[in-house]
């Protein structure tokens, strides 16, 4: 069988799959981009879950004229240079791969605006193409505008839960950013009903105006340093749990992330006090040099690797 080089349009939704799983992926991937841009202030509006429109805005720096179109190319990043670069990366996005992906399997509406430009400028695109371009009127900042999400590739829609299920991710996903940027204001609206707004005023406020009065009544703050290892954040007392580990939330240089050495050592504490099947609440933000750790495990950058997860269990 001969071997050819795929088209753009194939690669793209292929990368698609891996990214964009569904409508949560979409939000995580654009808030990032948001986080990345230097915004202090970021707003996300979804109707239908995501599925039929996912609005971000935000007030970050903002993308130049010559680079809006560059941004939705394949592998194209503001964030790393060269391959050494991946040994210390200090953003939250670097693979190039989100934008392209989305862009590929919806339609897109971009505005953004620098500082010092006189005004903004606006792409849309259809499956990754651009139909349209040109100029807006608007502050400093980005509003990217997903719609119709999957509707050129319909059996990605099988997959997908119910409404409320789509949601309840979107909404998962959006408080584990809002907890890992505790001094950045993070509003999630659902159509015209805010669902959760964050003040920027640190982890604190974050949890107290996302989590009921008796769970944050039940958390103990934490402020722990060995070898190099910071450890903050809350965790609940010894006689509180939850049936789930759905309130263990785990921060790693401000990346929300999945790491087998910090769930297994969160058990190893509790596993005195705590039955089986019973789960503590913890929000933990671990910082450490950047260089012990690889993020570049998965398109989804949820997972990370430590050089020594030893001294990070210990840690924790």
């Amino acid at each position: 069988m001969k071997i050819i080089k795929l088209d753009s349009s194939v690669y793209n939704k292929i990368s698609a799959g891996e990214v964009v799983e569904r409508p949560a992926s979409v939000v995580k991937e654009l808030v990032e981009n948001a986080i990345d841009a230097g915004a202090t202030k970021i707003e996300i509006v979804v109707a239908n879950a995501g599925l039929d429109e996912i609005k971000v805005l935000d007030n970050g720096c903002g993308i130049e004229k010559e680079d809006l179109k560059t941004a939705f190319l394949p592998h194209a990043t503001s964030k790393i240079r060269k391959a050494e670069d991946l040994s210390n990366i200090h953003t939250l996005g670097f693979r190039g791969e989100a934008l392209p992906s989305i862009a590929s399997v919806s339609m897109v509406s971009i505005k953004s605006k620098t500082a010092d430009a006189e005004v903004g400028n606006y792409l849309k695109l259809r499956g990754g193409e651009v139909e349209e371009e040109g100029i807006a009127g608007m502050n400093v900042g980005t509003e990217i505008t997903v719609s119709n999400l999957f509707f050129n590739t319909p059996a990605r829609l099988k997959f997908l839960k119910t409404p409320a299920g789509e949601f309840s991710d979107v909404k998962s996903a959006v408080l584990k950013l809002i907890f890992a940027n505790p001094t950045i204001s993070i509003s999630l609206f659902n159509q015209n009903e805010k669902v959760y707004s964050s003040d920027g005023k640190g982890l604190a406020g974050a949890i107290k105006s996302i989590f009921s009065e008796d769970m944050w009544q039940n958390l103990l703050p934490l402020n722990y340093e060995k070898n190099g290892v910071v450890v903050t954040g809350f965790a609940s007392r010894s006689t509180y749990f939850k049936m789930n580990r759905t309130y263990q939330i785990s921060i790693v240089n401000g990346r929300v992330c999945d790491n087998q050495s910090i769930s297994s050592a969160i058990s190893t504490v509790y596993q005195q006090y705590l039955m089986k099947r019973n789960y503590p609440v913890t929000v933990l933000s671990i910082e450490l040099d950047p260089s012990k750790i690889d993020v570049n495990v998965h398109p989804t950058k949820a997972e990370v690797r430590f050089s020594d997860g030893n001294q990070v269990f210990s840690a924790v």
